[in-house]
């Protein structure tokens, strides 16, 4: 509905006067025997590219760019231009190692906004490789995965102001290692399972937000899915 109140105010960190980098990354997202990755990110795009209504602002975009792994789209935001991109993971083993994890831990230094959409792997880390039963457990123990995550959110200078983590339990498996690597960064959390739907409706709608300023509660409402209306599903942590 893009109802809600706005409060520019929350968002001074994000206020550099250059071009707002938002980066949304779509691990390898296999479920029910099919990867989704580039479907899904095939359809952020139709959404985005669609003309505005009301008070909605993710929308209204061109895109400018497109490739394997990746789609770029660009729009004027009150005078200001946004320019998001949207990265997939189902490729080969070697373009998925250079287009996609490489460019994920340089987005997370260099995007004032990165997503992550895909699995949790029991906490093994945000992943863009298919995987087996045992590389998930043995990931989930020795979190290897996470290791050039955390590296490159502890890097300083940084532009990296938010990350939101559209993923299972998110919120059990990432928080304290994301708040350790960058106190300041805002997150986006999950607290249960959330399914691929609601997921991406929250990850849309979390964007929206963003584009839109809005006000705390207005923020998390704008994360409810229509498939799964729980407001507790998704929700927004500020930064210290």
């Amino acid at each position: 509905a893009g109802t809600g109140g706005s409060c520019p105010q929350e968002f001074s960190a994000l206020e550099t006067g250059r071009t707002l980098p938002i980066s949304m990354f779509y691990g390898y997202d296999n479920y029910e025997g099919r990867a989704h990755d580039r479907v899904n990110a095939r359809s952020m795009s139709h959404v985005l590219a669609k003309k505005c209504h009301g008070k909605l602002s993710a929308c209204g975009f061109s895109i400018v760019a497109s490739s394997q792994s990746a789609v770029r789209l660009m729009r004027m935001l009150n005078g200001r231009k946004v320019e998001v991109n949207l990265f997939t993971s189902s490729l080969t083993d070697d373009a998925r190692e250079d287009m996609v994890k490489g460019r994920f831990y340089r987005e997370l230094v260099e995007s004032d906004i990165v997503f992550y959409m895909g699995h949790s792997r029991l906490g093994g880390g945000l992943e863009f490789n298919p995987q087996t039963g045992v590389a998930t457990l043995f990931n989930a123990i020795f979190r290897l995965p996470m290791l050039p995550v955390l590296k490159a959110l502890r890097q300083r200078p940084t532009k990296l102001k938010m990350i939101g983590m559209f993923s299972c339990d998110s919120n059990k498996y990432f928080r304290q290692d994301l708040h350790g690597a960058n106190p300041s960064l805002a997150l986006i959390l999950t607290p249960p399972d959330i399914y691929a739907r609601p997921a991406e409706q929250a990850s849309l709608g979390a964007l929206d937000a963003v584009l839109s300023k809005k006000c705390a509660r207005a923020f998390q409402e704008s994360m409810m899915s229509a498939n799964v209306p729980n407001p507790g599903t998704t929700y927004l942590i500020r930064g210290q």
